[in-house]
């Protein structure tokens, strides 16, 4: 496959601003939101392009591109939130202009005026660059400039309609994926990275052009780098395979899989959504991990949690990964945040 140098895209396009809301986005107090709304792709689909196509089959875990809960629906026992509070529209295979038009448009114009006390979250991004690569002669500056466009159109759209919680997350670097590393083209690895680089820094500029516009203030979660550190220092998220998939293109499951990172070829083990979410929190002010509520992470909170064991209600600090139980999972998850 090949794929043109990554020259610097023009001058992105701005947005017409008619006029600015009369209270602007702001971080909410922890725990203070009503729901969670969440707008994107495979990384955030908790089964609905299951529901429309039946796909992925198992040993894909109840409709989700991942072997478990996605960080979405973990982070919600943190924020407070029943499952019933978590309104996912991100579907499976969506590029930003999907997002855009699918999920974000018909959303607004179906709640307007929007919750105001809601948390809002947009990851898209990742497919418009799979399909730029699936494309023979694609040229990235487009790719980048369409990417723009409809991602500032959905916050604006959002902003509009009186989201004031908006949390919106950039591209992991995605030549980390199996799918690529698989490849064994260094040229070809080099190419994507810059590409999601390339793409971060021109979403950071388009937010930064919006918050100056608009006068609101988004939460901003680095995915770039958390992927980043947790491929080049395994053990900060207990992982020991961060360069292959566990579930084989013949459909076996590689033993031992918690030690794994990705779970197929681009999606990353419902434990390594812990660490995403995890991530997420801590740009809202949550402590992931911090059991005993002191601020800290430390052996104090191992015996917290080892009291806590067995079923929980949504809040329960010591259920790390958000499954409604405090087990040995979340005691992993806990001694690889601490250690």
């Amino acid at each position: 496959m090949q794929h043109q140098s990554l020259l610097a895209p023009a001058l992105l396009p701005l947005w017409l601003i008619a006029a600015t809301p009369a209270v602007a986005p702001q971080a909410a107090p922890t725990n203070d939101y009503t729901q969670l709304v969440v707008f994107g792709d495979s990384l955030s689909d908790n089964g609905n392009y299951f529901t429309a196509t039946a796909n992925p089959p198992a040993p894909y875990w109840h409709g989700r591109f991942t072997n478990g809960p996605v960080w979405v629906e973990q982070m919600l026992n943190h924020l407070g939130l029943s499952p019933a509070e978590l309104d996912d529209r991100a579907v499976g295979f969506a590029p930003t202009g999907d997002v855009l038009n699918l999920q974000v448009l018909p959303y607004v114009a179906a709640h307007a005026p929007l919750d105001p006390d809601a948390l809002y979250v947009y990851w898209a991004g990742a497919n418009d660059v799979f399909q730029l690569l699936e494309t023979p002669g694609g040229d990235p500056t487009v790719m980048i400039a369409q990417g723009m466009q409809n991602t500032g159109d959905a916050l604006l759209a959002l902003v509009a309609g009186g989201a004031q919680h908006i949390m919106v997350a950039n591209l992991p670097d995605l030549s980390r994926t199996p799918l690529i590393v698989e490849l064994g083209d260094p040229n070809q690895s080099n190419a994507v990275a810059q590409l999601a680089t390339t793409y971060n820094t021109y979403l950071a500029q388009t937010l930064a052009s919006l918050e100056s516009a608009l006068g609101v203030d988004f939460t901003e979660f680095d995915a770039h780098a958390l992927t980043t550190q947790l491929v080049l220092d395994p053990s900060s998220g207990g992982f020991t395979v961060v360069d292959a998939r566990a579930l084989a293109p013949t459909g076996v499951v590689a033993p031992k899989l918690r030690r794994y990172m990705f779970w197929d070829h681009v999606h990353p083990t419902t434990k390594a959504h812990s660490f995403i979410m995890g991530a997420a929190l801590a740009e809202l002010g949550v402590l992931w991990g911090d059991v005993n509520g002191d601020g800290l992470l430390d052996a104090r909170d191992f015996r917290r949690l080892e009291l806590s064991y067995g079923h929980c209600p949504p809040g329960t600090p010591a259920d790390l990964d958000g499954d409604g139980h405090v087990d040995p999972e979340d005691l992993r998850l806990l001694r690889a945040l601490i250690y």
